[in-house]
């Protein structure tokens, strides 16, 4: 029975591993690709925030975001580690929460039904001029052709990516969208870059717990939700996604 147990454990392992692999050749051949088309929603946007890359040559340094050297498999080389289970007590400088007003429309899906993901679709197929992208795994086809779409409109793209998700890995879309046009960096500053947001033009953040995969799409309990028009919280994470993005590696 105990060898039964470690050659299941030898075979399931690897297909663990390549999860994200797995999701993007099911997506590809159509399985999981559901069943009804998607209208896209049209929402109409106010100019860009003039401003939107102001906070950029500042924004690492502000952030207090290390630099590091991305060291592949290897993963993190920061100067700090923590352990899940410790508590610093909570020495150390700590940022304030932000704090800003409701505005404009709050559109929220869940998955596994797939609406959390066309929460995200709606915002990136809504966008006219701008799209900054923070992904932490990133094999989705469905939002792969959407961005490309996007790009096909004149629609600038920035994406940021979590280093040891995406770099030589086969499944992750961000080479793909870097060669498709997009501007892709991605950051090892940290154990995981694990944001998943969007910034549409400046004003409307799309946000939540799911990642741009197949399986937070389909098989996930994941959620997703797009504040439309709302400058004030877009340029808190406009400033964050700089920073990031001034202390990211560009795709190579």
């Amino acid at each position: 029975m105990k060898k039964l147990l470690i050659c299941a454990a030898l075979v399931i392992a690897p297909a663990f591993a390549n999860a994200g692999i797995v999701d993007s050749a099911l997506d590809s051949i159509g399985i999981w690709h559901g069943s009804r088309a998607e209208q896209p929603t049209s929402h109409s946007s106010s100019d860009v925030l003039a401003q939107i890359a102001a906070a950029t040559s500042q924004g690492s340094r502000a952030a207090g975001y290390q630099n590091t050297s991305y060291q592949g498999r290897k993963g993190y080389h920061g100067s700090r580690s923590y352990n899940d289970d410790q508590d610093d007590g909570g020495s150390g400088s700590v940022e304030n929460a932000v704090t800003v007003p409701a505005t404009g429309t709050i559109e929220v899906g869940f998955s596994p039904n797939r609406s959390a993901m066309n929460v995200a679709l709606h915002v990136v197929k809504a966008s006219t001029r701008s799209l900054d992208i923070a992904a932490y795994e990133f094999t989705n086809r469905r939002f792969e052709k959407a961005v490309v779409a996007a790009m096909r409109r004149g629609v600038q793209v920035r994406i940021v990516v979590d280093a040891k998700e995406n770099v030589d890995k086969a499944a992750s879309i961000a080479g793909r969208l870097a060669a498709a046009g997009a501007q892709v960096r991605y950051v090892d500053d940290a154990p995981l870059m694990h944001n998943k947001y969007l910034i549409s033009d400046g004003e409307t953040v799309g946000s939540g717990s799911a990642n741009f995969t197949l399986r937070a799409d389909k098989q996930n309990h994941e959620n997703f939700r797009a504040d439309w028009r709302n400058r004030a919280l877009a340029q808190q994470y406009q400033a964050d996604f700089n920073g990031m993005w001034a202390n990211g590696h560009p795709w190579r």
